[in-house]
């Protein structure tokens, strides 16, 4: 009999104590849950909406920069202060159909790129010899960054990074042939990538360090199909404080701005646009 009680208070304690380690379990979640809805909604609040773009272009765009809006359809002149004698905040500039941007440029299907004359909407040709090199022409490329020129033991050289369907960045680089006055690739390296999302778009700084002698790249923005990244100070307080402290960054996944990843389809300085017409406000203040 003894024996038997002692079995049944040890299966009562165990029972006990399982719920206990239930509930404080619950709790936990529950706080984590509860700290997370925090984070999200402070990631909510830094991110409002500050007016509407009232443009059906938006409803098809390819690309999207600070002045144009690139659709199948043409190109499209927009404006966040005021809206055109349509009534509306956009116009149709061009008929032409821009397959891919590159740097400041364009590419069309004829593989030539252009610049946009911003009163006429008129493209012009740009005739510069680098940007008759085959990379651009290439169907994987889908975006260029701007372009970083840069004499490295006497030859100019010229550093890039390119956007490819298989959703990874590539660092390129480029030597000119003064002889052929042409350019030739000399590297091409996989320079940011992720496991399982495939990058979609990117926004970037550029330059050449003259000191190191390095090409140098700092992402402000990143687009995936799954996540938004932005760019963050690591050590802000230091590197503004101290002269000769650098300031660090890194890319940091917004959990707002990913939540509402698939509205948005272009960045631009001063924020984001969503397919339906909203800006969201953003400065970069890194």
């Amino acid at each position: 009999m003894k024996k038997e009680l002692k079995y049944f208070l040890l299966g009562v304690g165990s029972t006990i104590l399982g719920i206990i380690v239930i509930f404080l379990s619950f709790l936990l979640f529950i706080w984590l849950m509860e700290r997370a809805d925090d984070n999200d909604l402070k990631n909510e609040q830094e991110f409002k909406v500050v007016q509407t773009i009232n443009c059906d272009a938006l409803k098809n765009a390819k690309f999207i920069n600070n002045s144009y809006i690139f659709t199948n359809d043409g190109i499209y002149q927009y404006s966040t202060s005021k809206k055109y004698s349509n009534n509306t905040n956009c116009k149709k500039i061009n008929d032409a159909e821009i397959e891919k941007v590159i740097g400041y440029d364009f590419m069309k299907d004829d593989h030539k790129v252009y610049s946009i004359k911003y009163d006429t909407g008129e493209l012009v040709e740009n005739n510069y010899n680098f940007y008759k090199i085959d990379y651009f022409a290439n169907d994987e490329v889908i975006y260029v960054s701007n372009y970083t020129s840069a004499y490295v033991d006497s030859k100019e050289t010229i550093y890039f990074l390119a956007l490819k369907t298989d959703g990874k960045i590539y660092k390129v680089k480029y030597v000119r042939n003064y002889q052929k006055n042409t350019y030739e690739k000399v590297a091409e390296e996989v320079w940011q990538e992720y496991a399982d999302e495939k990058i979609l778009m990117f926004s970037s700084d550029e330059h050449y360090d003259n000191d190191t002698n390095e090409y140098v790249v700092s992402l402000h923005y990143l687009k995936t199909d799954k996540s938004i990244y932005l760019r963050e100070n690591n050590n802000k307080e230091e590197c503004q404080k101290y002269i000769d402290v650098k300031c660090t960054y890194e890319l940091v996944k917004n959990a707002y701005l990913s939540k509402i990843n698939n509205k948005i389809i272009g960045k631009i300085d001063y924020g984001f646009i969503l397919n339906d017409g909203s800006l969201i406000e953003y400065y970069d203040n890194n």
